[in-house]
């Protein structure tokens, strides 16, 4: 069944940008699947008696504390008395699982004071129906509405049911393994409800050749998006050049980073003063200094746009690229979002991983692809559509935990697109073919003088004389 009803009402007072005129807008949307309760009651009885049958047979030394339903799953969480039988859980789970198709054994870390913490362990089985995690709905809530986050994204919600909003600035990167773009999609799309071109500029990298096609004339686009390997490497190297242009800034105006700047040009500009830099090309001539918009990076799949194996300087230098941006990033207000479905050691290498804190994995084929993500097992038992792992900077102490992810449908997307394209216009693109190239250029002049033995060095301590 269908219904008429005002897509604007979802968006109410959460835009900052109250020209938009969202109310105008009506669509038919999939109705949520009803609950019927009571069957929950019933379905949730039988899921207890079962967690109990299998820790009296198999002599284990807990019981069920509580459980929470959520919209994808039930969370049972344990007791146990006396020291936790974990090993006795994991070597019989499959027995449970029989019973309990789907039934995955999780713990998280809880921390208790200033100097001690433990950790609580859970059953989690999956409902018989299970329900749609809309991106409307998350964004109903005041975790967003009211979210203080520079970079507010709306991943979905956790095994619970509560919303899991994140801040991509304080991520300050991230590493998505698997594949569900629609999730990626969500983020996107969260952003840019909150976020104007003045404030937030994107980079999408499509390997695909249809990922971004949505997003393809969205004002808040620095370049055309991207589809072919040459055109990314000149990306990343204005990119580049963008970020030690935003350091020379903030050392002539001593301030520590992107946060602390535009607070104080915002603050001089409210005592109606103004703030100058000397221009690039001529000392007497001076150019007004504007708050920065922050740059999210997103490349979709990146593996594709590796070139050969890790040992081909090509293939290294785009590495190479993406570790310099990642590692002075955070400061400069530079956030770069990776997704891969490659979890071979190329491609997963320390260059990628050591600079992307934050992870995201959804369904993957074995319990060592999950590893290389997020460090643990799990994501191998996943449920997949959106069903993830998530380990994120400064959510849940940085412990991985269960998210399912929110969905957002294409006509909502093209109608945020169009909305932004109605206020500021089609995208104004920053970088352009001549000034990528420029860059570009001067770089390959440079490596042309190295040797091999230098850029050998150069490839792998990122130094070189």
């Amino acid at each position: 069944m269908t219904t008429e009803k005002n897509f604007g009402d979802i968006f109410e007072n959460m835009l900052n940008h109250p020209t938009f005129d969202l109310y105008e807008k009506f669509r038919p949307c999939i109705s949520m699947l009803m609950n019927d309760e009571r069957a929950n009651a019933k379905e949730n009885h039988q899921k207890l008696m079962a967690i109990k049958q299998f820790l009296s047979e198999y002599e284990i030394n807990a019981t069920v504390k509580s459980y929470t339903r959520g919209p994808v799953l039930t969370r049972f969480a344990l007791t146990f008395e006396g020291s936790p039988q974990i090993g006795l859980i994991q070597v019989n789970i499959d027995k449970l699982e029989k019973k309990l198709k789907g039934c995955r054994f999780s713990s998280r870390y809880v921390c208790k004071g200033k100097f001690e913490g433990g950790r609580e362990y859970f059953l989690d089985v999956p409902n018989q129906h299970r329900e749609i995690v809309r991106l409307e709905n998350v964004i109903r809530t005041s975790e967003y509405s009211n979210s203080k986050a520079i970079l507010p994204m709306c991943l979905g919600v956790n095994a619970a049911g509560a919303p899991v909003v994140a801040d991509l600035a304080s991520a300050p990167h991230i590493l998505i393994g698997g594949y569900c773009f629609n999730v990626i999609h969500s983020m996107l799309v969260s952003m840019l409800l909150k976020k104007s071109p003045d404030e937030l500029r994107l980079v999408l990298a499509d390997s695909k050749g249809f990922s971004f096609s949505e997003y393809e004339c969205l004002p808040h686009l620095l370049t055309p998006v991207v589809r072919d390997r040459e055109e990314l490497l000149k990306v990343l190297a204005w990119l580049k050049a963008e970020q030690e242009r935003r350091y020379r800034i903030f050392s002539l105006l001593e301030k520590p980073g992107i946060e602390d700047l535009n607070e104080f040009i915002v603050s001089e500009k409210d005592l109606g003063r103004k703030i100058y830099l000397p221009n690039s090309e001529s000392e007497d001539i001076t150019d007004e200094i504007e708050p920065l918009p922050y740059i999210a990076v997103i490349i979709d799949d990146y593996s594709f746009f590796r070139k050969g194996h890790l040992g081909d300087i090509s293939d290294r230098m785009f590495f190479r690229k993406i570790s310099d941006l990642a590692q002075k990033g955070k400061g400069s207000g530079i956030h770069i979002i990776l997704s891969t479905s490659d979890f071979s050691d190329e491609n997963l290498n320390q260059d990628i991983l050591l600079n992307m804190p934050s992870r995201m994995v959804f369904k993957v084929d074995n319990s060592a692809q999950s590893r290389m993500i997020i460090d643990e097992n799990g994501a191998e038992s996943l449920m997949g559509y959106g069903d993830m792992i998530l380990r994120y900077q400064k959510l849940n102490d940085f412990e991985p935990f269960r998210v399912h992810g929110a969905y957002v449908d294409t006509d909502d997307i093209h109608y945020i697109v169009e909305s932004w394209i109605q206020k500021a216009g089609e995208p104004k693109f920053v970088i352009t073919s001549d000034a990528a190239d420029r860059i570009y250029a001067q770089a390959d002049k440079i490596l042309e003088k190295l040797s091999k033995k230098e850029k050998k060095q150069l490839f792998d301590t990122g130094t070189s004389n």
